[in-house]
Formats: structure tokens, sequence, C-alpha cells
């Protein structure tokens, strides 16, 4: 394993990932919400349980992002793909 005198974080790819399949499950879900003739509002909850999982997962990424001096790719970009999802 070579030395770095600056760790470069890779978490945010993982991170990035858990994010993309929540969101995936939230548009599962708003699907089956919509897809009857009259909208299913149980799944309402579920939604919102989503919705908070990835706030949380974006304000992880936005703390991971200032506390990390060297990034894999462009601090904006990491920032921008994290909003996004929001």
């Amino acid at each position: 394993m070579a030395f770095r005198w600056i760790p470069k974080e890779e978490k945010f790819y993982s991170d990035f990932i858990s994010l993309a399949d929540e969101l995936k499950k939230g548009a599962a879900v708003l699907e089956q919400m919509l897809a009857a003739d009259r909208p299913i509002w149980d799944k309402a909850d579920e939604i919102k349980e989503i919705e908070h999982k990835c706030d949380f997962l974006t304000h992880e990424i936005i703390q991971r992002l200032n506390r990390t001096f060297v990034t894999p790719i462009d601090r904006e970009d990491i920032h921008a793909l994290a909003r996004f999802a929001r």
C-alpha cells in the first residue's frame, strides 16, 4: 500500500450509490401509489420515510465534503450531485 501525505476520501462513491438506490425505491413506491384508479394514500408514509433517508444521506455527504481536503472528483460536482437528490 502506497503512503499518501494527504489521504483521498473515497466513500463518496458508495454514498452516491446508496442515495441513487433510495431515489429508485422512492420512484417505485410513487409509481405504485399512483398506478391504481385511486391513489393509495398509505404509500405516502413510505415515501416520507424514503425522503427522510435521502435527506440524511445528503447531509452526510455535505458534512463529509466539508471535512475532506482531497476529493475524488471536484467539490462543486459532489455538492451538485448531493443537492440534486433533494
